[in-house]
């Protein structure tokens, strides 16, 4: 990474990088520390996770128009991170080779599209398995399940059962394993996570 065009912030714990409706103008690369991933259900704070490097997120707003924030992200202890902004994100896709560059900018309209579409009528199961993924793209190996589950209901709009029932499907298809941890929080472990996103696309495609 080019470190004059990104460089490395400090930022000190309790810091605020962004909150919940915040309008979105970067994404941001986790190089030291921690980061809490929350949002506030009916005046609670419920933290979604705890992200460790490398984590990248944020990213939404580079690749999406007049994209507000979902969630808030908070530092809980001194961290280095990278901030990226869109402007410096579009100079480097500039600036990228004309191959790449298309290809680049074809995954982002298929973004774009189908953000568009799951916005307008989630499955639960395809919701529940996106989420899923990418918390685990983030490194976040253990996800708490009630943190989840209300994530997915309040952002999405979702029947609590019938996320609750795509969570058993998964389960039943050996896509995740439910455990408890030694805090006693039921959570979520996702098996084989290089493939898991496109092994629950087969599974809702034959269901």
């Amino acid at each position: 990474m080019d470190e004059s065009r990104f460089p490395v912030k400090r930022f000190n714990q309790g810091d605020i990088l962004f909150k919940t409706g915040d309008m979105g103008s970067s994404a941001y690369s986790l190089q030291k520390g921690r980061v809490e991933i929350s949002i506030e259900n009916m005046g609670k704070k419920v933290m979604l996770a705890v992200l460790n490097p490398p984590a990248v997120f944020g990213e939404m707003a580079l690749l999406l128009k007049e994209q507000r924030r979902s969630a808030t992200a908070t530092v809980i202890v001194p961290s280095d991170i990278v901030e990226i902004t869109k402007s410096s994100f579009m100079e480097v896709l500039d600036g990228t080779d004309s191959v790449i560059k298309s290809i680049l900018n074809s995954a982002l309209e298929r973004l774009k599209d189908t953000t568009g579409k799951v916005s307008k009528s989630p499955d639960p199961f395809l919701a529940a398995a996106e989420v899923l993924n990418l918390f685990v793209m983030h490194s976040c190996e253990e996800l708490e399940y009630f943190n989840i589950l209300k994530a997915l209901c309040e952002a999405l709009r979702l029947d609590t059962s019938k996320v609750e029932e795509a969570f058993e499907k998964l389960e039943q298809f050996r896509l995740v394993e439910m455990k408890t941890n030694d805090r006693g929080k039921k959570v979520i472990h996702v098996k084989h996570k290089d493939t898991f996103l496109s092994d629950a696309k087969k599974v809702y495609e034959e269901m």
